[in-house]
């Protein structure tokens, strides 16, 4: 899905952790974030464990326990509530929506960001002890780091509003003279809202400039508040009985019936009227519920980022409202009765029990992308994004002919996919299709003209009929979405048909100044050398391919055939040796 965004085809992540790096890191926006914190993390990730799974992993799972303990001693030094504060960690712990973001390693950004955020909240309660600048500004540089992870906590000066009230006491919404000290302690707040102001215009441009925001003329706003109702229903009764999990879900659009939402407003009104009119008995119920609300607005689909409807990472930060609410609802309505103890920490240890067994089950569809596409595809029905990610993960194993009938059936729900139209197009053209694979490049150019990837396959597919001069044309093409060793690669390989070498020299140069330990280009350039006689200047190119790739047999093969042509059949002998070691198979034609 967005893996490869953030680690396995990420150049930059993958080289771990540089100047360079920490450079890329602070001016990116990619994925449509500003999050630099993030991509600092998963550099030294890189550097600690290379590209392998486990590591990272493990890194998650840490910042998460990380988590776990900083909400109990956080909630604990605000209430004073050992066993409560300790239930609501377990909860926070285990549930099985929280899957979702530790399991994911490219959703690091969402414990990095809870993280800071948790770290800020304690800050802020020893600001509250003694208030002096120095705490004051430790909750905003830890505040600010929570957003520089991801920008999910911008609601968090409304949040310490509300914990203002409960449980920090320091105001009293029900009393009218108590007016003036609320709007004291919002002025306490408005720094730290300048900065969620900065940081959610920043997320606001970045996604509009990569594509990500929906416009109200593709979804109109009575359909986002319609889907936003629902969700926030939705969220609840997966939180309550968390089974049918899916990594997405697929946007109603126009599709959700109307009583659904009218029926989702209705419910919200009352538990919200029922926790406001409670609050000075029960103030935690009202703190609690506005905590689950304020917190999820953010990704609530207002402003509607991707195709998703909701989403289980989104409820790592909110779900704790309604932990608290609950725990301290329940705890209170069977305070004083003693019988009732032993009851109630049974049945608490038991839905703690209960919930690890579901995340253990929920963990079981996370073990690679087969796994986890299909398991949403049985859970929402097919969905374009679902069968297109399904299909990726066929076409990444070598099983491109199961891939194409998925990349179809996403096609006839969403014909206009231009990213599914891509993909097909890539997998027709490994199945030897090229008609069909160039009809579908240029329907997704017709859909996004400056498609890099798209322009560059169908230029390499007019090369390999002999239309060079339409080839050059989309090649162009595809370097003004951007400057890529792919495309002047190719451009390379290209001109050296063409016959003018040294146009060919000037792109190869340039590709291998964007990607220095690409094996492929360096191959290429060394059979253009070739082809020039510049021999020597070819062995070297061949011989730092083998170097950078050493699976790679090309370079190998053609070291071969260039000393077999010498008459130094011994020698050539010995690169058919090494190319074989990695592939019993290479260098055909050969003993």
């Amino acid at each position: 899905y967005d893996d490869p965004v953030f680690v396995t085809e990420n150049t930059v992540v993958r080289n771990g952790i540089s100047l360079e790096g920490i450079r890329w890191s602070l001016t990116s926006i990619a994925d449509g974030n500003w999050i630099p914190l993030t991509w600092f993390t998963h550099m030294l990730d890189v550097s600690l464990y290379g590209v392998s799974a486990g590591g990272h992993h493990l890194t998650s799972l840490l910042v998460h326990i990380a988590n776990v303990l900083l909400l109990f001693v956080v909630l604990r030094h605000m209430t004073g509530r050992w066993w409560r504060s300790c239930l609501v960690a377990a909860l926070f712990a285990v549930h099985p929506l929280h899957v979702e973001p530790v399991a994911w390693i490219a959703e690091r950004k969402e414990l990095l960001s809870t993280f800071f955020g948790l770290l800020a909240l304690g800050a802020y309660v020893r600001y509250v002890a003694e208030r002096t600048l120095g705490r004051y500004l430790a909750v905003a540089v830890l505040f600010s780091m929570s957003l520089m992870s991801k920008p999910m906590w911008v609601t968090f000066p409304v949040l310490l509003l509300l914990l203002d009230f409960w449980p920090l006491d320091r105001m009293d919404f029900s009393e009218a003279s108590d007016r003036r000290r609320v709007l004291l302690l919002a002025a306490e707040k408005v720094p730290l809202l300048a900065l969620s102001l900065a940081c959610g215009l920043i997320a606001l441009v970045t996604q509009r400039h990569t594509g990500l925001v929906r416009s109200l003329e593709t979804l109109s706003l009575v359909h986002r508040v319609e889907n936003a109702l629902v969700s926030y229903i939705g969220y609840l009764v997966k939180t309550v009985w968390p089974e049918r999990l899916a990594v997405f879900y697929p946007h109603p659009g126009d599709t959700l019936p109307f009583w659904q939402a009218a029926a989702a407003a209705v419910l919200l009104a009352i538990v919200s009227y029922v926790a406001f009119g409670r609050r000075s008995r029960q103030p935690y119920l009202m703190v609690g519920w506005l905590w689950y609300l304020i917190t999820l607005l953010p990704v609530i689909g207002l402003i509607q980022v991707g195709g998703q409807a909701m989403a289980g990472r989104y409820t790592y930060l909110p779900l704790t409202g309604f932990f608290i609410a609950v725990v301290w609802a329940v705890a209170d309505l069977f305070q004083g009765r003693r019988r009732a103890a032993v009851p109630l920490a049974v049945l608490a240890v038991a839905i703690v029990l209960a919930f690890s067994i579901v995340a253990r089950f929920q963990l079981s569809f996370w073990q690679n992308s087969l796994t986890l596409f299909s398991r949403s595809l049985q859970v929402t029905g097919p969905n374009p994004t679902a069968l297109l990610s399904l299909g990726k993960a066929y076409d990444d194993r070598g099983r491109t002919e199961e891939a194409v009938p998925l990349y179809r059936q996403a096609l006839r729900q969403s014909p206009e996919a231009a990213t599914v139209l891509y993909n097909l197009g890539v997998a027709l053209r490994k199945l030897g299709n090229s008609a069909e694979a160039e009809a579908a490049y240029r329907k997704v150019l017709s859909l996004r003209p400056n498609h890099t990837d798209a322009a560059n396959n169908l230029a390499s597919i007019l090369a390999e009929r002999g239309r060079y001069p339409a080839a050059l044309k989309w090649y162009r093409i595809a370097l003004t979405g951007g400057e890529t060793a792919t495309v002047h690669g190719n451009m390379g390989i290209l001109f050296a048909l063409m016959g003018q070498r040294q146009e060919a020299f000037r792109h190869f140069d340039k590709a291998l100044l964007l990607a220095p330990e690409n094996a492929e280009i360096r191959f290429n350039y060394g059979r253009a050398l070739e082809g020039a006689g510049r021999i020597e200047d070819a062995i070297t190119q061949y011989l730092r391919a083998m170097q950078d790739r050493p699976g790679f047999t090309l370079p190998y093969c053609r070291m071969a055939q260039m000393l077999e042509n010498r008459g130094l059949s011994e020698r050539a002998g010995t690169f058919v040796e090494w190319a074989r070691r990695h592939d019993a198979k290479a260098c055909p034609g050969y003993p």
